[in-house]
């Protein structure tokens, strides 16, 4: 739920690699465009950079634990600056903005779509469909429509959507290029070996970009514990469900952030690490979570801007309803590994300050499995701990990769259609070149609200 737009040298550097109209000027007014800040204090201090009156919700969690405030009084020492991270600077340390309204998630779906389902004619909403091919004349490459398959039926029984003018794929960086794929827009040797009708031979699902994630670094806690007793517990909930406040209208410690730079990093002042504490339970059962209850922080750290890249092709038992296969490659590039080693001894470094010291805030320093032969702390430790604890950041980015047409990694133009074909583009975080520095759900939501403005321009202008 955190609301990280990214850094204004990721959309200069798009501009640069050939995509006009997406440098950090041409996107922020989207940004703004998009936003209802809540928080006034934010408004007032920026007011160039947020907006009033958007379609998400932005604010910050309405009830902050003992622990958060503790993070960011740690982070304060170490004299990381206090700066909108969303505004003019993006290096330091803030308890971030999220995309909730009164502490409640505000999806997409809340957010976008729920205030205008019944007041537009021309608006069709089909749950249970899953798009399994883009139908295109065979003459003219261009789209006819989209082949579906209802799964609210058990036949499965497929079906035919028309479309007058085009298309568009929003599945997603891991399920556009898959349907991309399955339509015949992909390398034209992997599809061919599949028997697909190759329509334009594209290096989709090429370019695959995530924020590799390391979680070792872990705190138990000792007089910050925030578990509770179930009698306590159900009083969290009937306040929640009565006033949307309490604990239960938070995420423990999530949204005290850091982003910093390390030395691998080039640009000066732009950050390539982001390190955030997640709560854990030794009482959590499964993947139940709930993150207002726990007696350990997790220290977590993104790779901003890791070099190493992946890819992902079809399911060749299954391409059709089999998970794609994911090659992610991270830590390929060893100035990732050296980076990564960097952000954890960033991390270490709070445990030298008052504020982790007056709270308890110890290290768990015995060697984990499966690293346990090698010395504690040592470089060898880490690399093989971040090596067995390397986690998704589930920010996977550029499958759909946006450029120039002589780019040979190009899957869409700046205007976002695909290439090779036509009546087609790609409106998702697929189409981003390089990453953003932070997480992804903002600029993507930035992606549409400005390609939603491409649109109209191309059909107006057509039409008048």
């Amino acid at each position: 739920m955190l609301c990280v737009r990214g850094n204004a040298e990721d959309f200069n550097n798009w501009a640069t690699l050939g995509n006009p109209g997406w440098s950090y000027e041409d996107v922020l007014p989207y940004f703004i465009k998009l936003e209802d800040n809540r928080d006034k204090e934010i408004i007032e201090s920026n007011p160039e950079y947020h907006g009033i009156g958007g379609y998400q919700s932005v604010q910050r969690f309405p009830y902050q634990d003992k622990n958060i405030k503790i993070v960011q009084e740690a982070l304060q020492e170490l004299s990381y600056k206090n700066p909108d991270i969303n505004g003019k600077e993006q290096l330091g340390s803030m308890i971030l903005q999220t995309i909730t309204r009164d502490g409640q998630r505000k999806s997409t779906n809340k957010a976008f779509i729920q205030p205008i389902r019944n007041k537009r004619s021309n608006l069709f909403i089909e749950t249970e469909a899953y798009v399994t091919k883009i139908i295109f004349d065979p003459i003219k490459k261009r789209t006819i429509g989209v082949e579906y398959t209802s799964t609210a039926n058990s036949l499965k029984s497929a079906k035919v959507a028309y479309a007058k003018k085009e298309v568009i794929s929003s599945a997603g960086s891991i399920n556009s290029p898959k349907l991309l794929m399955l339509s015949g827009i992909g390398p034209a040797k992997d599809l061919k070996k599949l028997g697909i009708k190759v329509i334009a031979n594209l290096p989709v699902g090429k370019n695959m970009q995530d924020h590799v994630t390391f979680n070792g670094v872990l705190i138990p806690l000792h007089q910050t514990v925030t578990e509770k007793s179930f009698k306590h517990k159900q009083a969290d909930l009937e306040e929640y469900l009565k006033t949307n406040t309490g604990p239960l209208s938070a995420t423990g410690a999530a949204a005290a952030n850091l982003f910093t730079q390390t030395k691998y990093e080039e640009i000066d002042g732009v950050p390539d690490g982001q390190i955030f504490f997640l709560a854990k339970s030794s009482a959590d059962v499964g993947t139940l979570q709930i993150r207002s209850y726990y007696d350990t922080l997790v220290a977590y750290m993104y790779l901003l801007a890791p070099k190493s890249r992946g890819y992902l092709k079809l399911n060749e038992t299954d391409p059709i309803w089999g998970n794609p296969l994911i090659y992610p490659g991270y830590f390929k590039e060893d100035s990732d590994v050296q980076q990564a080693l960097e952000l954890i001894r960033k991390t270490l470094e709070l445990f030298s300050t008052k504020s982790f010291k007056d709270n308890n805030y110890k290290l768990l320093d015995s060697p984990q499995a499966p690293c346990e032969h090698l010395t504690f702390n040592t470089d060898d430790y880490w690399i093989c701990m971040m090596r067995n604890n390397t986690l998704p950041g589930y920010h996977q980015v550029g499958t759909c990769k946006m450029g120039p047409k002589e780019d040979p990694g190009a899957v869409v133009d700046p205007r976002l259609k695909v290439y090779g074909v036509q009546g087609l583009r790609v409106i998702d975080a697929a189409v981003m070149p390089n990453n953003t520095r932070g997480n992804t759900h903002t600029p993507t939501m930035m992606i549409a609200e400005k390609a939603a403005d491409m649109i109209k321009e191309d059909w107006c202008a057509k039409e008048k």
